[in-house]
């Protein structure tokens, strides 16, 4: 499909497919196995050139964005025009930091309860939704143990069980993230006439802490 334009923030942000081969596979950028065609940046002022560029210089809060595909022999070349959301930064109020829970001898006996403000969303498309993700994650910060999905209310009550579960795969404790979720739909010209494919559009504003766990 080319190259892909992101546009809408002060930089255009241009990304070149990454192709492995349809049978090998390749290690992206944070550890995880790609096979075929995939897109991947990461821009932070840490970064080595030419990725040393901070990331609010492409992308910043409450933001729309239209994604530019530039085509090839197989797919034609699509521009689809304010369909990626930026929401505004969201504040936890709980956690606000690192943090470690105790875990009892027989067990977790209380849920944990996380909260947040989303902010003001102002510039959100008609007809995209904001869905909020919690997240219990390994130490890597790359392997997903717990998966949650809920609507942007500002709070969510991670289940007793659902704390046992990451607890057996991860004693020590790992990292929680939360992120609110902005969600719309494209149609993509496959080449084969009528036949569109659904292509989804996901914005992410995320927040990261440390979840530790202490064993009593």
């Amino acid at each position: 499909m080319g190259d892909l334009t992101i546009s809408g923030g002060p930089l255009d942000l241009v990304v070149s497919p990454n192709l492995s081969g349809s049978d090998a596979e390749m290690t992206d950028m944070i550890s995880r196995l790609r096979s075929g065609a995939w897109y991947q940046t990461i821009k932070a002022a840490e970064m080595p050139a030419p990725d040393n560029v901070a990331s609010d210089q492409f992308v910043v809060p409450d933001t729309v964005y239209s994604v530019s595909m530039e085509g090839s022999a197989d797919y034609p070349a699509i521009i689809y025009t304010d369909n990626l959301y930026m929401p505004a930064a969201m504040t936890m109020t709980n956690p606000t930091g690192d943090i470690t829970i105790d875990r009892p001898v027989g067990g977790f006996v209380d849920p944990f309860t996380v909260t947040w403000d989303s902010g003001d969303s102002t510039n959100m498309p008609a007809g995209a939704e904001i869905l909020s993700l919690v997240m219990l994650v390994d130490g890597t910060g790359t392997n997903i143990i717990e998966f949650c999905v809920t609507v942007d209310d500002g709070e969510f009550v991670i289940p007793v069980e659902v704390l046992g579960e990451f607890y057996a795969e991860q004693p020590a404790g790992g990292a929680i993230l939360i992120g609110n979720v902005p969600h719309q739909l494209g149609r993509f010209d496959n080449g084969e006439g009528a036949n569109y494919r659904r292509i989804d559009f996901l914005g992410m504003w995320c927040e990261a802490m440390d979840f530790g766990i202490n064993q009593l």
